[in-house]
């Protein structure tokens, strides 16, 4: 096996003669079966041959071309004639080359005898002239940076044109995406996954920005990614689906991250609320609720015994007043404050009943303090409702304010 490596080397004025004229600048062949050659950051021109004006593989030869300028070269078919051989363009330019029948940059007839395929990496040709520019007869692999395709040619020639270099139009559809080199149609590895988006020259598709999803494939920008409904949130990237806001919270707008909490003094009983209004509750009167979030009348607190609240949707356990003399609260809950019933009285504040009026007086309704019988009337029982029920007093007798008995007068 014959071994050749090059490297910055500049080769001029070669030329291939003779009958049948093969390779101007380097033959790989049937004399040197399995032959190998680099060429590494070369400048050839003015080369020339019937076959092969610049190179000529065959019989299981192999050629490594990188980072290579080709110009000016000439040949009847192919700047580089290839048969049976392997060989690999990466960053290399063709330029100005000119073939008289076929292949003005290539001449392809089949793989090497190892089965590897000829391989294209960002190979530019440009203003080279013939029939054909690249003519091949057997498979080639092109190969482009992600996000990059090479159109494949078929039959006689491709173009000249700029095969997978940076900033030009092979890239790779808006909708899809191409991860890995050597796609040859500009769909590239396919449609963009779900929950994510790929404009025009994507390698890796993108996710969706939080607040929106994309429950399909082909999304080409990221406003195609779709915003998460009033009602709904979504705090993640690269989502299929928005979220419900849960019980206890809401959100009014598209596009939310998180929905809002429920507002204190009440509670939000629905899921997937879009306003407060939707699916706000206020807590009942005799109760009040301090905090947000709250998913059920569960969270309204009652205000204790001996108090009330006559308000609704409160938020402060202030808001529980005591009950004032003269009334009462039994049980907690209470909106307000019943008055002591006829008959009855309560001097304190705060109290949960109220008691029975005392003997010698009596008490009308929401009474704080028993009143007395006047003078000249008593009572000796409890519960009087009003002053009438206090007894007059009989003849020969006298009873002072307050009395619960009558006392009989002195003689004389």
């Amino acid at each position: 096996t014959v071994v050749v490596q090059l490297e910055r080397c500049h080769v001029a004025n070669s030329s291939a003669t003779g009958l049948n004229a093969q390779g101007g600048m380097a033959y790989l062949g049937t004399s040197y079966a399995s032959a190998a050659a680099t060429f590494v950051g070369c400048n050839v021109s003015n080369c020339s041959a019937l076959s092969g004006g610049v190179g000529y593989l065959t019989s299981g030869a192999s050629a490594i071309f990188t980072d290579c300028n080709i110009a000016n070269s000439a040949a009847e078919r192919g700047i580089l004639y290839v048969a049976a051989s392997f060989f690999n363009l990466t960053d290399c330019v063709f330029r100005l080359n000119v073939a008289s029948v076929e292949g003005a940059v290539l001449r392809y007839f089949s793989p090497g005898t190892d089965g590897r395929l000829a391989v294209f990496v960002r190979v530019v040709l440009m203003d080279n002239r013939g029939p054909s520019i690249v003519d091949f007869a057997a498979p080639m692999i092109w190969h482009c940076q992600p996000g990059y395709w090479a159109p494949q040619p078929a039959g006689n020639g491709a173009r000249n044109g700029i095969w997978c270099a940076l900033n030009v139009e092979q890239a790779c559809a808006p909708a899809h995406y191409g991860s890995s080199p050597g796609y040859a149609n500009p769909t590239c590895f396919g449609l963009c996954t779900t929950g994510h988006y790929c404009p025009r020259a994507t390698a890796e598709p993108l996710p969706c920005p939080a607040g929106r999803h994309m429950p399909e494939r082909g999304a080409p920008s990221n406003t195609s990614c779709v915003l998460c409904s009033p009602g709904q949130f979504n705090a993640q990237t690269a989502s299929t689906t928005c979220s419900s806001c849960a019980p206890g919270s809401y959100t009014e707008d598209a596009g939310s991250t998180a929905c809002s909490a429920c507002p204190s003094g009440g509670f939000c009983a629905l899921a997937g609320a879009a306003s407060a209004r939707q699916t706000y509750e206020s807590c009942r009167a005799g109760t009040y609720n301090p905090a947000e979030g709250a998913s059920s009348n569960a969270s309204c607190v009652l205000c204790p015994p001996g108090s009330a609240n006559p308000i609704p949707g409160s938020s402060d356990a202030r808001v529980c007043t005591s009950c004032l003399p003269g009334s009462s609260a039994a049980t907690s809950g209470t909106d307000v404050c019943a008055q002591c019933e006829c008959g009855t009285f309560q001097r304190s504040p705060a109290a949960t009943a109220c008691e029975s009026c005392e003997a010698g007086g009596y008490c009308p309704r929401g009474a704080a303090t028993p009143l007395s019988c006047a003078g000249g009337t008593y009572s000796n029982s409890t519960n009087l409702a009003s002053a009438a029920q206090c007894k007059v007093t009989n003849t020969g007798f006298f009873s002072p304010t307050g009395s619960i008995e009558q006392t009989a007068c002195a003689a004389g």
